[in-house]
């Protein structure tokens, strides 16, 4: 990892997420919260698979977001009767369409890490889901486990997005 202190205008510091068989990223202040341990999920009925749980947290329920189950929809049949785990949770802050900040969950199969990408790390997205660049904003390259996309967490927290991400996800495997 670099010096902090050489952050320069083209770096920026950003959270690898791993959600199963792919890893993702987050920006440095999006990620508030990581709950490591035993967690109670509640079932939501009649919700997307992919976000098909809330959980408690400082007093609210917040939706769980399995992008794993997002992207490949088949891993859903695995998951389904997970209502209790022992996995990991990133609290997540995002800005909704009126200008509020909002918080939810991703679901992570170990702890994130901090890391420092550079813009020179660009990369194309992964091939292995089409639908990329209506939820992530960009790729990076990472020595340890290759393309690595950036979030957008307001597109995948927002009902309309994730409508039309899913769309996109069906329509491409079809």
């Amino acid at each position: 990892m670099r010096d902090t202190a050489q952050i320069s205008e083209t770096t920026c510091k950003a959270w690898i997420l791993p959600t199963g068989s792919i890893h993702t990223a987050i920006g440095e202040f999006e990620l508030l919260h990581i709950i490591a341990g035993w967690q109670r999920y509640i079932p939501v009925p009649r919700s997307p698979v992919w976000c098909h749980h809330v959980f408690l947290w400082q007093g609210q329920l917040l939706p769980l977001f399995d992008l794993e189950i997002f992207i490949n929809p088949a891993k859903e049949k695995v998951r389904a009767s997970i209502s209790n785990s022992r996995e990991v949770v990133g609290v997540i802050a995002y800005e909704n369409r009126h200008h509020k900040i909002q918080y939810g969950g991703l679901r992570l199969n170990a702890p994130p890490v901090l890391r420092v990408i550079s813009d020179d790390e660009i990369c194309a997205y992964p091939t292995a889901y089409p639908g990329w660049d209506k939820i992530a904003l960009s790729c990076f390259k990472d020595p340890g486990t290759g393309p690595v996309p950036i979030l957008d967490i307001q597109r995948i927290f927002c009902a309309g997005s994730q409508i039309t991400a899913a769309n996109t996800n069906s329509a491409d495997r079809q």
